[in-house]
């Protein structure tokens, strides 16, 4: 399981995350909705290493974990999505966005339903 308990985070006078907490259980989806600016994307990047919290804590199957990169994150088995990508790759993005294969599986066009055959 992975934990944010409290988590804090300042740019300068803003405060982007302002004691977020939030658990996320083995095996289960979550989406953390809310307007821009709210605080999401700065909240995951501290749970992926990008950003350190500057209170709070992080838990990793209940141990205080600390996360100064991504690569430890990734050691811990914590990944991430991003939610913006400079290089889109169309068949990646087939896949993800409509649950059907793309033109790299099977030759016709990303996002068209396929059937079985």
């Amino acid at each position: 399981m992975l934990e944010l308990r409290n988590i804090t985070k300042r740019f300068g006078n803003v405060l982007a995350n302002d004691r977020v907490s939030i658990q996320v259980r083995t095996g289960t989806i979550h989406a953390i909705v809310g307007e821009n600016g709210a605080g999401k994307s700065t909240a995951m990047r501290i749970a992926y290493g990008f950003y350190t919290a500057d209170g709070g804590e992080i838990l990793v199957d209940g141990k205080v974990q600390a996360l100064n990169a991504p690569h430890d994150a990734i050691a811990l088995g914590i990944g991430m999505v991003h939610q913006r990508s400079r290089k889109r790759n169309p068949c990646a993005l087939g896949r993800v966005s409509s649950g059907h294969r793309s033109t790299c599986d099977s030759g016709e066009p990303v996002g068209r339903p396929t059937t079985a055959r």
